[in-house]
């Protein structure tokens, strides 16, 4: 009776999972493409953000483009409230993390996430980075930091072009008052999609500010 009027369907095509299957169903997760994580330093996610932070790795789950079933999947993910499934791929984000880091010694002290602002956070009632962070630092057995927050409100980066995007984060994030210590960590950041870097780029800089030594990247997809 439950499954006839909440049936648990597949983010990406909206067809009915069948036990075993959670969120995502196999014959999407078959089709999504996984970018080459052969290196944890020297990766298409992590050359997006050479020069810019002090990176000490960077992985992702998928590849990112428009339309594509990856596309469909985060959308529904953030907007149709589905915070269970942030939390799931997440432990997936974790995993991979865990299996591409050498000696599955994973090179990080805790995670972190890309913060919202809190009139977006009401008005979707979750930040999908903020439950994505807690499945990785979950399964990689680490603390999650609350030390940055975002008080500018700099509404959507989707149709902004790379310079835009960097001027609109810039002072857009800031450590949170009574932030832990983090002098001398290596912070892992999550967020959902990395498209030019920016956002990311300006979360982390308050880290960085307060003595962070490291940052790595985790994301669920990243815009080829």
């Amino acid at each position: 009776m439950l499954g006839l009027f909440f049936p648990r369907l597949c983010l990406g095509c909206q067809q009915g999972l069948v036990p075993g299957e959670q969120h995502v169903c196999l014959h999407c997760l078959e089709g999504l493409h996984r970018p080459d994580l052969s290196s944890l330093t020297d990766n298409a996610v992590a050359r997006k953000l050479w020069g810019r932070l002090p990176l000490n790795g960077a992985v992702c789950l998928w590849d990112f483009a428009a339309g594509s079933q990856v596309q469909r999947i985060i959308h529904q993910m953030k907007y149709n409230h589905h915070p269970k499934a942030c939390r799931y791929l997440g432990r997936q984000l974790g995993r991979l993390c865990q299996s591409v880091s050498p000696g599955g010694a994973v090179p990080w002290d805790a995670v972190a996430f890309v913060p919202m602002h809190r009139r977006k956070y009401y008005q979707r009632g979750y930040n999908q980075a903020e439950l994505l962070a807690q499945g990785v630092a979950e399964t990689l057995g680490l603390p999650i930091l609350q030390a940055v927050q975002k008080h500018l409100h700099t509404g959507s980066q989707t149709r902004l072009s790379r310079a835009a995007r960097w001027r609109n984060v810039q002072a857009a994030f800031s450590l949170r008052p009574k932030a832990e210590t983090l002098a001398g960590k290596r912070v892992l950041m999550v967020d959902d999609v990395l498209t030019t870097g920016a956002t990311i780029e300006g979360a982390a800089k308050p880290l960085l500010q307060a003595g962070v030594h490291q940052i790595g990247i985790a994301v669920l997809a990243s815009v080829v």
